[in-house]
């Protein structure tokens, strides 16, 4: 056998190996991620406050669609806290005519970033200071919800008594060459991340996803807080994880269907 035929069996064998594992590691989150579309979860006796915590920095073109689908998703006891977090496009603004226009929306603006913090992580802490809700969600600005989202992902968390719910979004189709590279780099962090253990209260695998991330307010209270996280730039994974190791009972749903994300639009963006 020659060097190159060698060389292209161990390919053949990579690739194998790599194939099996994505099969085997999908068919783990497929089953262990329940779709929250399908759940049947009773609804609590009487509907907790949620307080949505939105950090927005130059989302002019995004906010306002998405920020008006969670208004009118229709869940019953809602507050959102808008947090504009030093824009220099308007998104202050629209986040002023947002909170006119509905009295569940309160605007904080942010005008300076202190020292030893990151933007969207500071921008959660003050979004923080003014929620009144049993219920925090934080969201990024470009996320949509479909109607009854909210009642469902509630429902669900409480019927399970959990402190934090990660819903992980379905991606908006963009581009077919987009749509394939988003779907083989998403399965891929699922798989490595080992999501399905999320749920499972004897392991220590934490995690979280920016698009929605329920947490009780009083597991917030128990754990270090966001202060602890200021630093870390994948802050919804690092708050997952210490939401977890502060003895929260976690849990992972599927979103489809109801939670969706339009990430990127080119491969330009994407790269």
């Amino acid at each position: 056998m020659t060097s190159t035929e060698v060389c292209w069996v161990i390919v053949a064998v990579i690739g194998l190996a790599y194939a099996v594992a994505s099969t085997w590691g999908t068919a783990l989150v497929v089953r262990g991620v329940p779709m929250l579309l399908r759940d049947r979860s009773p609804p609590p006796g009487s509907w907790p406050r949620v307080s949505l915590i939105v950090p927005a920095r130059n989302e002019v073109e995004t906010l306002g669609p998405a920020i008006r689908s969670r208004l009118d998703e229709g869940y019953p006891e809602l507050e959102v806290v808008l947090v504009d977090d030093r824009s220099t496009d308007g998104t202050g603004a629209l986040v002023d005519a947002i909170a006119t226009e509905d009295p569940r929306v309160r605007a904080v603006h942010l005008t300076s970033l202190p020292a030893g913090w990151l933007g969207k992580l500071h921008a959660m802490k003050e979004g923080l200071r003014p929620a009144t809700g049993e219920w925090l969600l934080f969201s990024d600005a470009d996320v949509h919800l479909a109607p009854g989202t909210l009642e469902r992902a509630v429902s669900y968390a409480e019927a399970h008594r959990l402190d934090h719910l990660s819903i992980l979004p379905q991606l908006r189709p963009a581009t077919l060459l987009v749509d394939a590279a988003l779907a083989s780099f998403t399965r891929t962090g699922l798989v490595m991340g080992r999501v399905w253990l999320v749920s499972d209260p004897r392991s220590k695998v934490g995690g979280s996803v920016g698009a929605f991330g329920l947490v009780r307010r009083s597991a917030l209270d128990r754990s270090p807080g966001i202060e602890h996280l200021r630093l870390e730039v994948a802050d919804d994974l690092a708050l997952g994880q210490m939401l977890k190791a502060s003895g929260s009972r976690s849990a992972v749903a599927n979103g489809r269907g109801l939670v969706l994300i339009h990430w990127y639009r080119t491969l330009a963006e994407l790269a």
